[in-house]
């Protein structure tokens, strides 16, 4: 204490700054109720699920997976994706996968509801077909697919056990082995987006910045220690 009372330019110099510096945080200090607000950030990940979110129905629950195939989807990327969405209902913590294999439309003669895309992907002619009407649902269809047919999304759905960040995580990961091992074998890219996926990555991105400023924190806390106190030993005694 003596010495600082010594040097008061000194710590004139060292706490005036700190204090500048944090007073640059007091406007952002604020409350949000929504998830996809308390999340909202220039992040890579948030704006792909802000652009996929406008282009697609999925809701801030969900995982949505962009597949995007490098023209008009063809008989073998469908197989590549309906084993996709197939591989995707076995994994821990998956609920529901809603994808354009999930839809229906009531046969014309019995008036029995049947799967909209055809059991036979190799009938190039009739699958187009089905494309083209899954695009056309109003209300569905058209957030399922894109209107040039070479985009879809398949959302997935978390059991209420996995919903937390810990379950979340876990699920993430194992589809996005998934989705890399798919897009080996095939010649579709896939991408996994959501308000889940973004807040594991922008959560993860928070702890390794927090790992970063403790370092830095308890750095500046040593060095004005050892500039007030003048003994390397107090300065460790005073720090840690």
């Amino acid at each position: 204490m003596a010495t600082s009372v010594r040097r008061p330019v000194w710590m004139f110099f060292l706490i005036v700054p700190l204090v500048l510096l944090s007073g640059f945080g007091i406007p952002r200090i604020g409350f949000e109720d929504g998830l996809k607000s308390i999340f909202a950030s220039d992040a890579v990940t948030f704006q792909q699920y802000v652009a996929s979110s406008k282009s697609y129905a999925h809701s801030e629950t969900d995982i949505a997976v962009l597949v995007t195939a490098a023209n008009r989807f063809d008989t073998a990327e469908l197989e590549q994706l309906q084993n996709f969405v197939l591989e995707s209902q076995f994994l821990d913590g998956v609920e529901a996968v809603f994808s354009v294999f999930s839809l229906r439309r009531a046969d014309p003669a019995t008036n029995e509801l049947e799967p909209l895309m055809p059991a036979d992907l190799a009938d190039g002619a009739a699958v187009q077909r089905a494309l083209l009407q899954v695009n056309s649902q109003p209300g569905t269809g058209a957030r399922l697919i894109s209107s040039d047919l070479h985009q879809t999304v398949v959302v997935v759905s978390l059991s209420q056990a996995f919903s937390d960040m810990k379950g979340s995580s876990a699920v993430l990961a194992e589809l996005q082995d998934l989705a890399t091992d798919t897009q080996i074998e095939s010649s579709l890219t896939i991408g996994i987006t959501g308000l889940l996926s973004a807040r594991d990555q922008i959560i993860s991105g928070l702890k390794q910045d927090q790992l970063r400023i403790n370092f830095l924190g308890g750095l500046a806390g040593f060095l004005i220690s050892f500039v007030v106190f003048r003994s390397f030993w107090v300065t460790i005694l005073n720090t840690f």
